[in-house]
C-alpha cells in the first residue's frame, strides 16, 4: 500500500510490480479513485478532480463488493476510508514518498490530511 507516491506514477511502478504479480494500492483517496477506474491521476494535488460524485459512486458500484450506491459525498468518502484501512493492516509493505528530503541531514519532511501516509509508514509489517 502506498501514500504519497506521485514519483512511484510518474514511474509507472504500479504497471511493473503487477508484471511480477505484486499488487500496490493507492491509499490517497484521489489515488484510490482513479486507480480503481484505471485512470490516471489529473492533477498532482487532487488526482480525481475531473470525476463527479456520480462518477465515484459509479466506480465504487463496479469495484466495491456490497457498495449500496449513493451521491452522498460523506457516505462516498466513508466507503473508500473504510476500504483503505482494512488494506493497510493486509499489506504486507508499506511505502511513502515525501513533499521534501534533505540528504546532508537525512530529514523527510511529510504534509498530509488523510493520514494515509503515517499509515502506509506505520501500519503494515
Amino acid at each position: 500500500i502506498k501514500g504519497k507516491s506521485m514519483v512511484s506514477e510518474e514511474i509507472e511502478m504500479n504497471h511493473e510490480m503487477a508484471k511480477l504479480g505484486i499488487e500496490c494500492l493507492e491509499s490517497d483517496m484521489g489515488e484510490y479513485i482513479v486507480q480503481l477506474d484505471g485512470d490516471k491521476p489529473s492533477h498532482i494535488i487532487m488526482p480525481a478532480i475531473h470525476k463527479n460524485k456520480q462518477e465515484v459512486s459509479d466506480t465504487f458500484e463496479a469495484n466495491l463488493e456490497g457498495f449500496s450506491p449513493t451521491t452522498d459525498v460523506d457516505s462516498l468518502i466513508q466507503t473508500g476510508r473504510a476500504r483503505l484501512r482494512q488494506k493497510f493492516f493486509e499489506a504486507d509493505i508499506g511505502l511513502s514518498g515525501v513533499n521534501f528530503a534533505v540528504a546532508e541531514t537525512g530529514t523527510l519532511c511529510l504534509v498530509e490530511n488523510e493520514g494515509n501516509g503515517r499509515m502506509s509508514t506505520t501500519v503494515p509489517n
